[in-house]
């Protein structure tokens, strides 16, 4: 058994074909606004992904053992070009962040990806929790609980 339990690499290994899904609906639905530049083709064509990559993650700790999540994915893909005269493609990268829920009791059985938007480097979690569910104190707030018992 592993001495270091890792929550990022379970839900990677886990929910992998679930971000895979996400991805694809989320290219399908935003491909247009997104503002890929594509160079080596004349005109696209279909678009294929050739690799989905979780790349950061931030946990927030909710009531009872229920999470949720922030996961920053990286979506790898090759625009294909249209004109089949050409055998051509454009190769481009694009992140996401899917907005996730679980309870720990059930094992995350009841995980799902509450919604997915355009990666804007930030994550809005109130009680982070580390990489192995620990909450995360700020030191403000140690700080000010050893001053209330101090005092």
């Amino acid at each position: 058994m592993a001495a270091h339990r890792s929550f990022a690499e379970y839900v990677k290994k886990r929910f992998d074909n679930n971000f895979w899904a996400a991805t694809e609906s989320y290219l399908e639905a935003n491909l247009d606004s997104l503002g890929i530049e594509l160079r080596r083709i004349h005109r696209a064509g279909e678009t294929e992904i050739s690799d989905v990559k979780v790349e950061h993650m931030w946990v927030e700790n909710k009531q009872g053992m229920e999470i949720h999540f922030d996961v920053a994915v990286s979506i790898w893909f090759e625009t294909h070009e249209g004109d089949y005269h050409y055998d051509d493609y454009d190769e481009n990268i694009v992140w996401m962040i899917a907005h996730c829920r679980g309870d720990l009791d059930k094992n995350l059985d009841d995980f799902e990806i509450l919604r997915v938007s355009k990666y804007n480097g930030k994550s809005r979690v109130k009680n982070p929790m580390d990489d192995s569910l620990v909450p995360i104190i700020p030191y403000e707030r140690v700080c000010e609980k050893l001053d209330l018992l101090t005092n």
